[in-house]
């Protein structure tokens, strides 16, 4: 499945009843496809792609930028501390990929999490008298499974996005708390928070940090992440529209005779 074509996934983005038209946060999964890249612009100086993209089901209330807080030895940057293994790489365009001492630059973003399908769950379920399997703990109803996987793996990093916000880097912890069950155990309703180790994605000639982009991504993995957001946007705002028509009738209902 394409990156614009899980826009329609089962991921849950919104919490029944709730009509708000909001820009949706998400975390992108990169991957390292080739080193030795050949086509800097289409894919990058590290050749990055784009394995798939994770949306919240609610936007954070509280997002936390801590820098230093996590200093390690100078030596431990010798033990896989740096944003990318190799020697300095000057481009074609002339910018500077270096591969700082992390140890020296520790920043992170934390971020808190919030998951509910319990006014779903009782709509559906007819308050649990219709035997259905849908919890929490379903990789194909919402992330969190998908979050737990990707944490603190070597392979894969994370880029944060929502609205101005762009934060690229290595997901270090993940932490949830179920804090609502059904009378089956499965779980509703649940919070918990996410920490991105910044990664450096090179340096300018003059010495500015690089920031997430077309220039450091790649033009293809770019224009994917760019696009999945405008169109997921779009459909948002479409259903928003469509839920709140509906909401007049059948889910009223249900929720009534639920009452």
């Amino acid at each position: 499945m394409s990156l614009l074509g899980s826009i329609v996934s089962n991921y849950r983005t919104s919490v029944l009843y709730d009509f708000s038209l909001v820009v949706k946060a998400n975390i992108f999964i990169l991957k390292v496809v080739e080193k030795d890249v050949t086509d800097l612009f289409t894919k990058g100086p590290f050749g990055w792609s784009v394995k798939e993209a994770l949306p919240l089901q609610l936007n954070p209330t509280s997002i936390k930028r801590n820098r230093g807080s996590q200093m390690k030895s100078a030596d431990d940057s010798k033990k896989g501390l740096r944003s990318f293994d190799g020697p300095a790489v000057t481009t074609p365009d002339n910018y500077v990929l270096l591969f700082p001492d992390r140890a020296q630059k520790a920043e992170d973003l934390e971020l808190d999490l919030t998951f509910d399908i319990y006014d779903e769950y009782n709509m559906r379920t007819m308050n649990g008298t219709i035997p259905l399997d849908i919890s929490l703990a379903d990789p194909d109803v919402v992330i969190i499974e998908h979050l737990f996987l990707y944490a603190n793996t070597n392979n894969y990093w994370a880029l944060f996005k929502w609205g101005p916000l762009v934060y690229f880097g290595k997901i270090r912890r993940v932490n949830f708390e179920y804090t609502t069950f059904s009378a089956y155990g499965e779980p509703l309703k649940g919070k918990g928070s996410l920490s991105i180790e910044k990664q450096s994605l090179g340096t300018d000639d003059d010495g500015t940090e690089l920031e997430p982009g077309l220039r450091t991504l790649g033009a293809v993995p770019w224009a994917e992440i760019t696009g999945y957001t405008k169109a997921q946007t779009a459909l948002v705002v479409g259903m928003r529209i469509a839920e709140e028509a509906a909401a007049l009738t059948v889910p009223t209902i249900l929720r009534t005779i639920g009452n």
